[in-house]
């Protein structure tokens, strides 16, 4: 096999599972934030700003943040067949992101009447909502993660195994260790 080169040899195991926990956080930092302003009125206060965040107005854009950082700890940890599963989770939670940041995008109008009557009692809006630049933020960083698993599995192929000093030892290695001699008793020096 020949030495990695270009994309293998940069994105090594280390640095995709810091992208991938730095992709993962970027994602649920953007949706605490608003996503939604807009304005009503009760019969107390003639206005009264609504705002909705990014967990509220798409839920499954955080639920994509958190697979990320899942599969990201995953991939640090297993073996190569769940190296695989990881980097397929991580696809898809980037495709989750991407999903839902859009669905927001779309659903403006009704995110803020969702928000009116939970907060007045009453769906009604003073005027159109806004929608804020961070769903197009959520739906970047979903992108970013999709390519940098896509990109992941190409490198994987140059990774090393994981070590196993955390593993057992099998039935063999154990009754082989059993049996083996005592250096003590090797020892040309022990006295007799």
């Amino acid at each position: 096999m020949s030495p990695p080169r270009g994309l293998a040899a940069r994105l090594t195991v280390g640095r995709t599972v810091l992208l991938g926990l730095a992709l993962g956080g970027g994602v649920l930092a953007a949706t605490a934030p608003a996503w939604v302003r807009a304005t009503t009125s009760t019969a107390v206060a003639a206005q009264v700003p609504l705002a909705v965040s990014g967990a509220q107005a798409a839920p499954g854009v955080g639920a994509g943040g958190l697979v990320v950082l899942a599969a990201a700890g995953a991939l640090a940890l297993g073996g190569p067949a769940i190296r695989w599963t990881a980097l397929a989770g991580t696809a898809l939670g980037g495709l989750l992101v991407v999903v839902f940041a859009f669905d927001a995008l779309s659903g403006v109008q009704a995110a803020a009447l969702a928000q009116a009557r939970a907060l007045t009692g009453v769906a009604v809006l003073d005027g159109q909502a806004l929608g804020t630049a961070l769903p197009w933020v959520a739906a970047m960083l979903g992108a970013a993660t999709v390519a940098l698993a896509i990109g992941a599995g190409v490198a994987a192929r140059s990774w090393p195994a994981p070590g196993t000093r955390h593993e057992r030892p099998s039935v063999a290695e154990e009754v082989s260790l059993w049996d083996a001699a005592d250096p003590d008793e090797l020892s040309p020096t022990r006295s007799r």
